[in-house]
């Protein structure tokens, strides 16, 4: 819907993590950790490092596409991890955030799910 792209434009307009300028930007900042396509492919995960980068507002930002049919819990790398701000908000058009769950050092994200992770 109109709602749904409204919030992930936002998100991109959020940081600018999602808007990286330069080659040597993405490959110092962009990572795809190899043991999640390792352990299920439907699986992607995307780190971004923001520390030291102007705009960023995020010390760190993961994206996570759940391609399963079936909720899938990942484990998380360090602490402070939270929805992104967009996600988290009541006025948020996916209905199906309000089941993604973050404890315990993981993240259960709902089946055909994308979702935002940030810390500060």
């Amino acid at each position: 819907t109109q709602r749904f792209f409204r919030d992930w434009l936002a998100i991109r307009h959020s940081s600018t993590l999602f808007r990286m300028q330069s080659a040597e930007d993405i490959r110092r900042r962009l990572s795809f950790p190899t043991d999640w396509i390792q352990r299920d492919p439907r699986i992607i995960v995307a780190q971004y490092d923001g520390r030291g980068l102007q705009g960023a507002r995020f010390a760190n930002a993961m994206v996570i596409i759940n391609a399963a049919t079936q909720a899938q819990t990942i484990a998380l790398t360090g602490t402070g991890w939270k929805l992104h701000p967009v996600l988290a908000a009541k006025t948020a058009a996916d209905p199906r955030l309000r089941q993604v769950r973050i404890r315990n050092g993981a993240v259960t994200v709902p089946a055909y799910m994308p979702v935002v992770l940030v810390r500060d």
